[in-house]
């Protein structure tokens, strides 16, 4: 069936029929567009034909009509699929329709015991899940799969980001009792959380064969790849080989020691998967802090980790067409899977998203689109805002080319789950907005989030880690990582004087941010790279252990108030040494005002190259090479600055000026100035 829009009247002396109750159209895999009347005993085939039978009738104010589109019950392996064409959406009182799938069903899971490479030549990964019970779980449907500490039914007190845990050498306050703020306190030894979240998104279900063990398993099918798969072999914290395998949510939750699956799949659906090289993200004995898995089973563990799923049967196949196209606005879609070509044939579909051209949902000028608990894979573009906007509560869309593509539109993401993508994973320009809250961005192929031309992010309790480029970019756009302002939040780490350097006069790792804001971890490159006039407004957030810097500026202005920015500037291949990226760096003309803001743990902590910087209260501790290092007509003005535990604290070089204010900064004596700079002490600075 080729792609059709349904036409309309707007006026209702012309339309065949106003609807003026509740009303419930059915769409299933084994109906009929040519002999069904759409009905529950007689459901149309397709959704195309679901709208056609609206033609030219309106809907009264208060009035509901539902398109349920149920789960393909009749199809086998991965051939169970309810294929439709693009279809298109268009009608006056679209925002009193919509189009359902089967109620998603929760499912429990015990663990998640391995994560490794199939047998196919081309990549991507299975990932089989310990389950507490089976759910109706059957081959061909989708497994969501979130992390609830980033919902806002159930996030923990002081939200997610301040639970969440870096490397072991450096890692972040996790106490073994509640955050009551008590002296001598002790602190649990755990491994990165981030773990967690390659487990996180949509993934296909590849074999149910395991539910007929005493320990019930699934097999899944993840569609992302994992940047750290070419430095499983180092040993530097920076470098951490990260992986899924081997977490426990309950006490039940089983592992094999050595990374093997616990079942035996024999499903003839496994040879024919395909997926990418290189394929590898697990392997036997692959552990981290000493040890192959973790568990994550009381109240208090599961304020770090606390995976959760529902099974989602309603799966919509395009494949070799673009999806959905919404002209003018609807009510809600929810309880569905769009699957794009990526998707199509016997094989079950294939893990690169590069291939095809196609969209998943498209949302035209001045339209109004709402998604709840919607996955979208194997398209181009999963959903493409183009001048309109979108609102979307629980999306998990995985293994498009680009996952959310926004030009000149609105888009509000929450509680939503973007990983796997062939290019960013989030691309907003020509003056976009973005909001994003409780949002999980990770295991994309390039950067999690690019804005560009008058693009605004807003970002409140988002996680964009373990991405292979840059977390977020921006060029001639805003960036707003955003926490409270309150200090301490509810852990009060500058009394407890945690990471202390012992004493010179540094007050702990994290001074007395809050940390309640958002999470930059570990990406490949830099945590947020600016471009051009660009700026970046951080509170309350936590940027640490990427690759490069952890803020890279090119003439743009960077405000951090409250936040950390930490042991960035490593490598992540263990061929490539000596790699001097700084935890902050500004060049050409950039700006950096920092506030109760902590820079440390790297080669350089800030980096200056003909940039304006000015500090209030802020710490610059614990950097191999110098704390500060400035040169090319620079110019800093530091008040209240504890500088310290750096191999040179501050470097001054080529008519760089830096002034300190004698009374209250902390310098240590080794401070080094080049013949043409100067470093001048004042009582005060205006």
């Amino acid at each position: 069936m080729s792609s059709s829009a349904v036409a309309f009247s707007s006026s209702a002396a012309s339309s065949v029929g106003v609807i003026t109750s509740n009303t419930t159209l059915y769409v299933s895999p084994d109906g009929s567009d040519t002999v069904n009347t759409g009905t529950s005993s007689s459901p149309f085939k397709t959704l195309d034909r679901a709208l056609s039978s609206l033609t030219n009738r309106r809907i009264s104010d208060g009035v509901t009509v539902t398109i349920f589109i149920t789960g393909a019950v009749s199809f086998n392996g991965a051939n169970e699929r309810h294929t439709f064409s693009a279809t298109t959406f268009e009608h006056p009182d679209g925002e009193r329709i919509v189009i359902s799938g089967a109620k998603s069903v929760p499912v429990t899971i015990q663990s998640i015991s391995s994560y490794n490479a199939n047998s196919a030549t081309t990549g991507g990964y299975y990932m089989e899940a310990h389950v507490q019970s089976s759910s109706g779980i059957t081959v061909g449907d989708f497994v969501f799969i979130h992390e609830p500490n980033y919902r806002d039914s159930s996030k923990p007190t002081g939200g997610p980001i301040i639970y969440e845990v870096d490397f072991e050498n450096e890692r972040m306050a996790v106490r073994s009792t509640e955050h009551t703020g008590n002296a001598g306190e002790t602190y649990d030894n755990w491994i990165a959380t981030s773990r967690k979240l390659l487990a996180t998104g949509p993934h296909q279900v590849v074999s149910t064969e395991g539910l007929l063990s005493s320990t019930p398993t699934v097999l899944l099918f993840v569609r992302h790849e994992n940047t750290w798969e070419d430095t499983r072999t180092s040993t530097d914290d920076r470098d951490a080989f990260v992986t899924p395998q081997g977490i426990a949510l309950s006490a039940s939750g089983i592992f094999n020691s050595n990374g093997s699956l616990i079942n035996t799949y024999s499903s003839p659906i496994l040879g024919n998967i395909s997926s990418g090289t290189p394929g590898l993200t697990g392997a036997a004995n692959v552990e981290y802090g000493g040890v192959s898995k973790e568990s994550f089973t009381t109240a208090f563990d599961k304020r770090h980790v606390n995976l959760s799923a529902n099974v989602v049967k309603t799966r919509l196949n395009f494949d070799s067409t673009d999806g959905l196209k919404i002209l003018s606005s609807i009510g809600r879609i929810e309880d569905i899977i769009l699957c794009g070509p990526a998707h199509a044939g016997a094989n079950g579909g294939t893990y690169a998203p590069e291939s095809n051209t196609k969209t998943g949902i498209y949302i035209g000028p001045n339209v109004n689109c709402v998604l709840k608990n919607v996955g979208v894979s194997g398209f181009d573009k999963g959903i493409h805002i183009d001048h309109g906007s979108l609102t979307a509560d629980q999306v998990f869309a995985s293994g498009n080319n680009y996952n959310v593509y926004c030009d000149n539109g609105r888009s509000y993401l929450n509680e939503s789950i973007v990983t796997g993508s062939g290019n960013s994973s989030i691309y907003a320009t020509n003056n976009s907005s973005l909001v994003l809250k409780n949002t999980i961005v990770t295991a994309n192929k390039s950067n999690g989030i690019e804005l560009d031309n008058g693009s605004v992010a807003e970002m409140n309790y988002c996680n964009v880690s373990l991405n292979g480029g840059n977390a977020v970019v921006s060029n001639e756009s805003i960036v707003d990582l955003t926490g409270t302002t309150a200090a301490y939040g509810v852990t009060s780490d500058a009394s407890l004087g945690i990471y202390s350097f012992g004493t010179n006069g540094y007050n702990g790792r994290f001074f007395v941010q809050s940390r309640d804001g958002n999470w930059l971890f570990h990406n490949k490159l830099a945590g947020v790279r600016l471009d051009q006039n660009s700026t970046l407004n951080l509170s309350g957030s936590v940027v640490s252990y990427n690759g490069e810097s952890g803020v890279f500026s090119i003439g743009s202005q960077i405000n951090a108030f409250r936040s950390n920015v930490w042991a960035n500037g490593g490598s992540f291949d263990a061929a490539i040494t000596g790699i001097t990226q700084s935890s902050i760096t500004s060049i050409y003309d950039g700006t950096v005002r920092l506030e109760d803001t902590s820079v440390g743990n790297s080669v350089r902590g800030i980096y200056l190259n003909g940039s304006y910087m000015s500090d209030s209260a802020g710490q610059i501790v614990g950097n191999t090479n110098e704390g500060l290092y400035a040169e090319m007509k620079s110019l800093v003005r530091l008040l209240d600055t504890g500088i310290t535990g750096n191999s040179m604290d501050i470097s001054a070089n080529y008519l760089t000026t830096v002034f300190l204010d004698n009374g209250t900064n902390t310098v240590n004596p080794n401070t080094e100035t080049g013949t043409t700079s100067d470093i001048i002490v004042a009582e005060s600075i205006a």
